[in-house]
């Protein structure tokens, strides 16, 4: 008997279809729905196929393969048995059907499937886009932190809960996706870190790049700088012409449609009140 389980992301619903068990993890269970899915993943178990074609990208991670019949993307992980990088799995994309080759021996579980998927490129074809942020909710809207890493994302989110009694929804990533003349904010099983995610959305008020300063300052961006800094944080195939561009559409809508700011802070409350008193100043201004 088949085993056939479907997830949502933000506005992309995955079926997976594959005659082996797939075991559930924590955070990818909290994403199955009974929706009609958008993709459709057959996964086969057993030896991968040995594709022959040009080699256009390659890391210790990810390999990818062109030929005439399409693209190829090989998947590893870092053995710690016996150190170095070994080739699990093998996908083959056919518009809303892609096939899946893995290879391993210790069985099945979504959170390896889901990787050798690159589930954020599958959302970039259905205007869902993945940034590097931690997301809360804050009397229904949703305040995103983004930043390098080490910046104080998960801190700023840690002390709007404290202190606001703000919602985390994820602690280190977050799907933005279009709705109307905004966009909406949805967590994602991606977390980090952090061990927070939850599968619930809201409107995304304000993004907020975060940094390390001696004092509380809070500026907002223009639409050409904040498109350029959070480009750095999203995920797409550089390789792919289709992605890149498709995230530079989402992404220029999402300046164009919702405010960036920056803020440089100290990492206790007073940066929450700079914060919040600079956007209150900043709606006040609008009016």
């Amino acid at each position: 008997m088949k085993c056939i389980k479907t997830y949502s992301f933000a506005s992309t619903t995955v079926r997976l279809v594959s005659d082996c068990p797939v075991e559930d993890t924590e955070y990818y269970s909290r994403f199955l729905t009974d929706k009609t899915p958008d993709v459709t993943v057959n996964i086969f178990c057993g030896k991968l196929p040995q594709i022959n074609g040009e080699v256009i990208a390659k890391s210790e991670k990810k390999t990818v393969i062109k030929n005439d019949s399409g693209f190829f993307v090989y998947t590893s992980y870092y053995n710690q048995k016996k150190p170095g990088f070994v080739t699990y799995a093998c996908k083959a994309e056919h518009e809303n059907i892609i096939d899946l080759y893995i290879d391993f021996a210790g069985g099945l579980w979504d959170k390896m499937i889901f990787n050798a998927l690159d589930i954020p490129q599958i959302m970039v074809n259905f205007g869902s886009l993945l940034i590097h942020c931690s997301v809360v909710e804050y009397k229904g809207k949703g305040i995103m932190f983004a930043g390098d890493s080490g910046a104080g994302k998960s801190t700023q989110a840690s002390l709007w809960k404290q202190y606001r009694g703000a919602e985390i929804i994820n602690g280190d990533r977050g799907a933005i996706c279009a709705d109307g003349g905004g966009f909406n904010v949805y967590g994602v099983p991606f977390n980090g870190t952090s061990a927070i995610c939850q599968n619930k959305s809201c409107k995304a008020e304000l993004l907020v790049l975060i940094g390390r300063g001696e004092k509380n300052e809070f500026f907002k961006l223009d639409g050409a700088s904040a498109f350029r800094m959070l480009l750095g944080k999203t995920t797409y195939y550089e390789w792919d012409r289709q992605s890149v561009e498709s995230v530079l559409d989402i992404l220029d809508r999402f300046v164009k449609a919702v405010p960036v700011f920056c803020l440089k802070c100290l990492p206790d409350e007073s940066a929450v009140r700079t914060l919040e008193e600079g956007y209150e100043q900043y709606l006040s201004e609008k009016l």
